[in-house]
């Protein structure tokens, strides 16, 4: 569920947040479920996704816990639970920016400064706004007023942030008021993957990874296209009957060796997906 909530924007926008802080968000909320939580988040994956450092995540994970942004649970040795606090989508909801635009990963974007960002964010909340016409009309004035007192800046440095933001957005001022529109590269993009797919490979890698499983990558394919081929009959059990084929699938052909450092834990996709019927409800 790519998608942040314009309220959990609110709050971004007015909680002093780093760039390594926003580059959090945006990053979970490619993997998050329809009820905003992230199970399974992998320190290591992280920190080689954001480049930041092991303490860097640490110190993220406890700021953003303290400013009320994220809940945060160790569910397993090196990795959390996340929730995106109130940014929920199990009903249907519009007022929400998707963050599987191309702008989120593009490498000019990636290096903004934290205030550049949220303001891009915010520029992107409006303009995609249907009611908008797909442009942001607001008097020069106003602009500088109400953006500097949110990001706690002063008039030059977000006129700074401004001219940054012209690689993303095309902004004009005529008659004291700025006319600012998405550019057409990035208007018009799909987003590079779907919900499902990055659900799909983000719990799978969190499975095998718990049960210190092997693979091939066919196998990892496999294996992982069971979370979709069953979804609708698991419904919200789905990934702890994943899981538990998984894990069980192992323990079967080692049953008869004691000693765990032994097992073998290649993954077996056809022995995974009988274990999986097995727990199917029946109907």
């Amino acid at each position: 569920m790519q998608k942040i909530r314009n309220n959990v924007l609110e709050r971004l926008m007015k909680a002093c947040l780093s760039r390594a802080e926003i580059d959090f968000i945006l990053y979970i909320s490619h993997y998050q479920d329809d009820s905003g939580r992230v199970i399974g988040l992998y320190y290591k994956n992280v920190c080689k996704a954001l480049e930041i450092s092991y303490q860097t995540f640490y110190d993220v994970l406890r700021n953003l816990e303290k400013k009320g942004i994220i809940s945060a649970q160790k569910a397993f040795y090196g990795d959390w639970d996340v929730t995106i606090l109130d940014n929920q989508f199990e009903k249907e909801y519009s007022g929400y920016i998707s963050t599987g635009n191309d702008i989120f990963i593009n490498k000019d974007f990636l290096k903004c400064k934290a205030e550049e960002k949220l303001l891009a964010m915010e520029f992107l909340k409006i303009v995609k706004n249907p009611q908008n016409g797909g442009k942001y009309c607001i008097s020069r004035e106003k602009f500088l007023e109400k953006y500097g007192a949110i990001l706690h800046v002063t008039k030059r440095i977000l006129m700074r942030y401004l001219q940054s933001l012209k690689r993303f957005f095309s902004i004009g001022l005529k008659a004291g008021k700025y006319f600012i529109r998405l550019k057409k590269e990035y208007a018009e993009k799909e987003i590079s993957k779907k919900d499902k797919e990055l659900i799909k490979e983000h719990v799978s890698g969190v499975v095998f990874r718990r049960q210190k499983a092997t693979y091939t990558e066919n196998e990892f394919r496999d294996t992982a296209q069971l979370l979709i081929q069953y979804a609708s009959r698991l419904g919200d059990g789905l990934i702890q009957k994943f899981g538990e084929a998984v894990a069980e699938s192992i323990g079967r052909r080692n049953n008869k060796i004691k000693n765990k450092y032994k097992w073998n834990r290649e993954l077996n996709p056809k022995f995974v997906h009988q274990i999986l019927l097995e727990k199917l409800p029946v109907k």
